[in-house]
């Protein structure tokens, strides 16, 4: 071999290796692989790249995967709406060559997996994982299917509560598959949410009860909710046959069913009221004037209660600590309890009055004519954390308020003291 010829060989050696060493730090890993097979393969000049696309073919989702992945979206009831699940039409993907099959294939990946930090070089255990994520998503619909058929045949329609207890219900379900499946925490959020979506939650706040879904199980109604589905789900994956309509419904009764302690059994909101600043002011204006503040206080904040069907459960000397049945009455009763300060501050008051307002929603322990637990407490320190003059709720709060106009601003995941884990908090816009 002439001199030349093997100067040509190494220069040409020497690019393709540099060339593959950018490819892995730049290039995706599915696209790794299929780079590596075209310039292994030996192939150059024309019919390389027809060579290379042949490689790739088989890398393209197959038809029997996503027959799987259809399976939910065929057989829901008309009317319901069915989480995106990946395209179904794969042949003009594949007939497109392989950069576009390819692209889906990472599409999903960035779907279904935690982070792109997780992503997995190895090609057989990354197609591993995406198929166990597709196994876990194909039978939580299918449970989710089964549940809502045999609901919609008895005609029960789902208000907020009931909505609540069913996304607990589907959380126990997929905390199984985590179990049984190896699912990571962003993997399980992301089955949560498509199914929780399926119920006319919007996307936001399915990945975020996802991802806060424990907070609830400090509950114990919660809890029971959602060890209901766990159980269910655990029949289910034994016997795809079991009637799983029949054991949502059967929770579902329990969720809203009475205790021995005459609590409804459904959520309620726990609102505590604060007037700003009552130390100062008692201290620069005397007990009289003070008086006069806390009266006009009570008067403003229990005709509110009156119209939105509030329960006074005791005043607290500064502040009011109140119950509703409703979560949506709660958040419009605060509201219009800031805009009676606001009028009675445009009157003849010459100490002007500012309060704050914390709601949270649960279900407390009723005792002695006062309530008690988690529930209690996280409202009273919402109250704490809430603007001078203004609202701040908590995140359950938000998501049964279904029947306010009320809007909310997101206040960030706060430290509330003797709660173990942060809270998402909101304001509530007063007008």
């Amino acid at each position: 071999m002439s001199m030349q010829a093997q100067t040509i060989i190494i220069f040409v050696g020497s690019f393709l290796f540099a060339f593959m060493s950018l490819a892995f730090v730049f290039i995706a890993p599915i696209e790794r692989l299929m780079l590596k097979e075209w310039l292994t393969s030996g192939g150059s000049g024309a019919g390389a790249d027809d060579k290379a696309a042949d490689n790739a073919a088989p890398a393209a989702p197959t038809p029997k995967k996503q027959e799987e992945i259809k399976v939910p979206e065929q057989s829901f009831e008309p009317g319901a709406e069915v989480p995106e699940a990946p395209d179904s039409e794969s042949e003009e993907a594949a007939d497109e060559a392989e950069a576009e099959g390819e692209a889906e294939a990472e599409s999903e990946v960035e779907v279904e997996m935690p982070s792109a930090e997780e992503e997995i070089d190895d090609a057989d255990d990354e197609k591993a994982t995406k198929e166990e994520v597709r196994d876990a998503r194909v039978l939580m619909m299918k449970f989710l299917e089964g549940a809502l058929a045999g609901l919609m045949k008895d005609g029960l329609r789902l208000d907020g509560v009931n909505r609540f207890g069913c996304h607990l219900f589907l959380a126990g379900a997929a905390e199984v598959l985590t179990r049984t499946g190896g699912l990571s925490k962003g993997q399980f959020v992301g089955v949560l949410e498509k199914c929780v979506a399926v119920l006319g939650t919007d996307r936001k706040m399915a990945r975020q009860f996802g991802k806060k879904y424990e907070e609830y199980l400090l509950e114990p109604k919660y809890c029971d909710m959602f060890r209901s589905g766990a159980t269910a789900m655990e029949r289910f994956a034994e016997d795809s046959h079991m009637n799983v309509a029949a054991a949502l419904g059967q929770a579902l009764d329990e969720w809203s069913k009475p205790d021995n302690k005459g609590d409804s059994g459904a959520p309620i909101a726990v609102m505590f009221t604060d007037i700003v600043g009552s130390t100062r002011l008692t201290e620069e204006h005397g007990d009289d004037a003070m008086q006069k503040i806390v009266r006009a206080h009570n008067k403003i904040v229990r005709e509110s209660l009156r119209n939105f069907a509030g329960v006074e459960v005791k005043h607290t000397g500064d502040g009011i600590m109140a119950s509703f049945k409703s979560v949506a009455n709660s958040v419009d009763a605060s509201r219009e309890m800031m805009q009676g300060i606001a009028a009675f501050n445009k009157g003849a008051s010459e100490i002007p009055l500012e309060i704050r307002i914390g709601l949270n929603a649960g279900t407390p322990i009723a005792e002695d004519g006062d309530l008690y637990g988690t529930t209690v407490q996280i409202s009273a320190r919402l109250c704490d954390k809430a603007e001078d003059g203004g609202i701040a709720v908590s995140n359950l709060v938000k998501e049964l308020a279904a029947g306010s106009s009320a809007q909310f601003t997101e206040m960030g995941e706060l430290e509330l003291k003797g709660v173990s884990e942060a809270v998402k908090v909101y304001s509530v816009a007063i007008n």
